[in-house]
């Protein structure tokens, strides 16, 4: 059996003893879940810039290809040497979906910047994982619980709450929609 490093507690506060982290009755906020969005609160929003391209300006816009689709970053710093408008710095402004950690990413544009997915979680759920509400239709997910390991949910339908705690959402068969993750 393999052993995870969940299962050594060192990932995670202690729960037990401290008020202000016990397991909460009632959540706070609520945000959808997509599955394969790039988490743009991870370190790096998520993205990892492998290549800071060419003839940038700040305030650019860019849509980037490959793997899933629709994310979208704007360029927030750039550097280079007269003008040679290098990223520097950037936002994820469209997060996307159906991206898989280690997607190679683009723009197509003359800038070739290029970018590596590296966090596909939900975000917010870097030190604890949040629960789930099922908003419409029934099938099965696949999510990645807080400990790491896998696991498929049968038979969700909708306006069912799963009181387990996940970091990321792998996948929905049927015709589940509109899942939120609650914290």
């Amino acid at each position: 059996m393999a052993v995870n490093s969940f299962n050594n507690f060192t990932d995670l506060d202690a729960v037990n003893g401290v008020f202000q982290q016990e397991p909460r009755v009632f959540a706070h906020d609520a945000s959808p879940i997509v599955v394969g969005a790039v988490n743009n609160l991870a370190p790096g929003r998520g993205l990892d810039m492998v290549n800071a391209g060419s003839t940038y300006s700040v305030g650019d816009t860019i849509s980037l290809t490959g793997g899933g689709t629709g994310i979208v970053v704007t360029v927030r710093a750039i550097t280079g040497v007269a003008g040679s408008g290098k990223i520097s710095n950037y936002e994820v402004t469209t997060a996307g979906s159906g991206y898989a950690v280690n997607d190679s990413l683009t723009d197509p544009g003359a800038g070739a910047a290029q970018f590596r997915v590296t966090n596909i979680d939900i975000p917010g759920t870097a030190r604890r994982g949040a629960c789930v509400y099922i908003g419409n239709g029934g099938g099965n997910i696949t999510v990645i619980m807080e400990s790491g390991n896998e696991v498929t949910f049968a038979n969700v339908v909708s306006g069912q709450f799963l009181p387990i705690l996940i970091k990321r959402m792998v996948s929905v068969s049927g015709t589940v929609a509109n899942v939120l993750a609650l914290y």
